[in-house]
């Protein structure tokens, strides 16, 4: 099998070995004692090449965070950054949103809010527990960017005054927010790993989807080495859980 080698930085992180001839023999798998004895200035470590592709094509996805993020509608809020802040995992985790910000105002101005919460608020006089990103009304245009990017949500703390209906939108975007990517950033993390996206996230919390994951992408043989757990200790994440509080305050007395 061919392999590539990874470069040891006396700060511990993982660079391609350079001008790398190295061939991974069968032996290997069998001996760690000489794979290591062959290495002994722990400078460099051997490593698969389809592993070897597999990290590059990861490093190239946070080098460039994905081009061509989805661009924003008529909106307050940029969604295609929070977009991104949720799926490189940037930000504070849980996330608040207070009635003043972009994102609370654009979520009391969207479809689900205006038409089907406050239906519901005006047939019940209550409001509903909380909204579902299902149905045929996901295909036919109806619905924006706020309920892509939300999907489903609950609704909590609700109260009334003369300002109108306050209550908080509670959202956690798991890896099912990571298939609902634009396919402009499927396809550039397709090219770049040779994986989609649902192989490489899962529901994890953040800064553990991809240790999760590529845990079951790399050979069982090679998990027995320290310097692959040494790999995946330093690999950063993408795609985790991500809780989100957004206030939201109503007018409804039309």
């Amino acid at each position: 099998m061919k392999a590539k080698g990874f470069w040891k930085q006396e700060n511990g992180e993982y660079l391609p070995h350079p001008n790398c001839k190295c061939h991974w023999e069968e032996k290997a798998k069998k001996s760690e004692g000489k794979h290591q004895n062959e290495n002994n200035n722990n400078r460099w470590e051997i490593i698969p090449e389809e592993i070897y592709n597999l990290l590059r094509g990861l490093k190239n996805i946070w080098e460039n965070k994905i081009p061509k993020p989805p661009r924003s509608a008529d909106h307050s809020g940029s969604w295609s950054k929070l977009t991104r802040m949720c799926f490189f995992e940037e930000g504070p985790n849980p996330i608040r949103f207070d009635e003043s910000s972009p994102y609370s105002r654009d979520i009391a101005n969207s479809c689900s809010i205006q038409a089907e919460v406050k239906a519901y608020y005006k047939k019940h006089n209550k409001m509903p527990p909380g909204w579902n990103f299902t149905g045929p009304k996901t295909a036919t245009g109806e619905l924006g960017e706020v309920e892509w990017f939300l999907g489903s949500y609950q609704i909590e703390n609700v109260r009334t005054d003369t300002r109108g209906i306050h209550f908080t939108v509670y959202n956690v975007s798991s890896w099912h927010s990571g298939t609902r990517l634009p396919k402009s950033w499927t396809d550039f993390i397709r090219t770049n790993t040779g994986f989609e996206i649902y192989d490489l996230v899962t529901s994890a919390p953040r800064g553990e989807t991809l240790k999760i994951k590529l845990r079951s992408l790399i050979p069982n043989y090679l998990l027995q080495f320290q310097w692959v757990s040494d790999i995946l200790a330093h690999l950063p994440s993408f795609g985790g859980d991500w809780t989100q509080y957004y206030d939201v305050v109503v007018k409804w007395d039309d």
